[in-house]
């Protein structure tokens, strides 16, 4: 693989990783959620539990104090998503310099192109203004009531969930049992999903015959598995 080729292959990470830091530091809520029930949304509690096995290496029945969700509130509302930015411009700088990748059967082909600015950027805004015009119509016809406010530090309601995109990796902690050996099963759990995305980001770089232009069964079945896993997951997570 050539330089130009490892480079570009970072265009290819990047999205992904400013996803990633959107998910962990955007998408869990607000630390001071509402509801008469106290103890936050599910995304506070993935988010206590990254504290507890990441940051702070606690045990799961440690307490957090208020110092140390204030860091971590400052940590996921503002250092991530600024971070988060600073990827995606990497990203766009390394598709100006690098270029698309295109599939290899077509690759050196005469191929319609358009400018970045004004016209690639412009038909980008447009849909960017579509989007959020329909969200604040559907916020201002159903506005959502903020409720009265919770004492973050209560008991989190029975049958409590995280956010949609952490659902199939709640529920495969669930199956998990409370010991593997000498690891928690929970820890354990949580190491094997870091493994498996690490995985899916070395894809472009592991998987040589699509580099090629040539098929490759045994990733496209690992990815298909793995789709149909997380679906499966997520719709038993959402009823049960």
């Amino acid at each position: 693989m050539s330089w130009s080729e490892r480079i570009r292959g970072l265009s290819a990470l990047s999205p992904w990783t400013a996803l990633l830091m959107a998910a962990i530091g955007c998408g869990g809520g607000d630390k001071s959620p509402t509801g008469p029930g106290g103890g936050g949304g599910g995304g506070d509690v993935a988010e206590l539990e990254l504290v507890r096995l990441g940051l702070a290496g606690l045990p799961a029945d440690a307490e957090i104090e208020d110092c140390t969700l204030t860091r971590f509130y400052g940590l996921h509302i503002s250092i991530l998503p600024l971070a988060a930015f600073g990827v995606l411009f990497v990203h766009l700088l390394l598709i100006q310099r690098m270029g698309m990748s295109v599939p290899r059967s077509v690759e050196g082909q005469q191929m319609k192109t358009v400018k970045f600015v004004p016209n690639f950027a412009l038909r980008d805004l447009m849909g960017w203004l579509v989007i959020l015009a329909l969200l604040a119509t559907l916020a201002t016809l159903f506005p959502w009531e903020l409720g009265e406010k919770a004492d973050p530090f209560a008991s989190a309601p029975a049958g409590i969930k995280p956010e949609w995109f952490f659902i199939f990796m709640f529920q495969t902690l669930k199956y998990l049992p409370a010991k593997i050996g000498p690891v928690d099963g929970e820890v354990l759990g949580v190491v094997a999903f870091g493994v498996a995305a690490l995985f899916w980001l070395l894809v472009p770089f592991l998987d040589r015959k699509s580099a090629r232009g040539e098929k490759s069964p045994v990733f496209t079945l690992i990815g298909v598995i793995a789709l149909l896993y997380i679906t499966v997951m997520t719709v038993i997570g959402y009823l049960t």
